[in-house]
């Protein structure tokens, strides 16, 4: 029984991927003021290079505890994952026994398809999740997201943005105060208190989804759109901007400002033209 119990920790001791370093410029070490630590550096044009377990770690300046499989970088670096991921930072603190880095100082994450900018960044290589708590901006080349708070899925390419969410589209913008956002489908997902306004509308919701390329949504929990001099409410709202229309249903409640009316029903359309 006790053999059974050993053996699996012993097999993940053995597959725990140690830090190699590729090559530096200068070594040294200074027992008196970094105990314990490798210093590399860069000489002569040539720059620090670490990698681990599929990334390529670039900076001017290593400090390599190899007993603990961990270092602590600063000068221009670069983490490369791979073909699609870029990290650059002005400093980068790596534990390779969990995976796990701290980047911060002019942070950027790169993807092809987006690019996020904040101060202070922090990164899981093993759960695959990027996340900082300190303002952020993502632009997706179509959208430009600001929040206080955001975590980025990688795998999923989704985002989970938390706090003062804000989109900005030459189209309308998003305030919300929790929003969740696919990089591939285009589509934001509320979860509180959000507005969106655009040229000719405006949209209160507390819950719903909206496909930020094609401005079509549903918006449910106490939903509100002030629409062509009308305010249409229901549980369930649909709109649709490509094609001037609108839909409610349950309970709903269409105010004609100009005319001082109110319409009231279970379902209801609006077509603008």
């Amino acid at each position: 029984m006790l053999i059974f119990i050993l053996y699996p920790l012993s097999s993940f001791c053995q597959e725990k991927k140690l830090i190699e370093i590729i090559e530096a410029g200068k070594f040294m070490r200074d027992e008196e003021n970094f105990p314990k630590a490798n210093i590399l550096s860069k000489a002569n044009n040539l720059r620090v290079r670490l990698h681990h377990d599929g990334a390529t770690i670039v900076s001017d300046e290593t400090f390599f505890y190899s007993k603990e499989n961990k270092f602590k970088s600063n000068g221009s670096v670069l983490l490369k994952q791979g073909d699609s991921l870029e990290l650059r930072s002005d400093y980068l603190n790596y534990d390779g026994n969990e995976g796990k880095a701290k980047a911060w100082g002019r942070v950027v994450l790169k993807q092809p398809d987006m690019t996020l900018k904040t101060d202070t960044l922090y990164l899981d290589r093993i759960l695959n999740i990027a996340y900082y708590n300190s303002n952020g901006t993502v632009d997706d080349k179509e959208n430009i997201l600001r929040s206080k708070k955001g975590t980025y899925f990688i795998n999923k390419k989704k985002y989970s943005f938390k706090t003062g969410v804000k989109i900005n589209n030459p189209k309308y913008e998003i305030n919300s105060e929790n929003l969740d956002y696919n990089l591939t489908s285009k589509k934001a997902f509320f979860f509180g208190q959000t507005l969106i306004n655009g040229i000719d509308y405006e949209i209160h919701c507390k819950k719903g989804n909206f496909d930020l390329l094609n401005s079509i949504g549903n918006f449910n929990r106490d939903p509100k759109i002030f629409y062509n001099n009308k305010i249409i409410e229901g549980d369930s709202i649909f709109y649709n901007e490509p094609i001037n229309y609108a839909s409610a249903t349950k309970r709903v409640v269409i105010t004609d400002t100009i005319n001082n009316s109110i319409i009231r029903g279970e379902y209801g359309e609006i077509y603008k033209d």
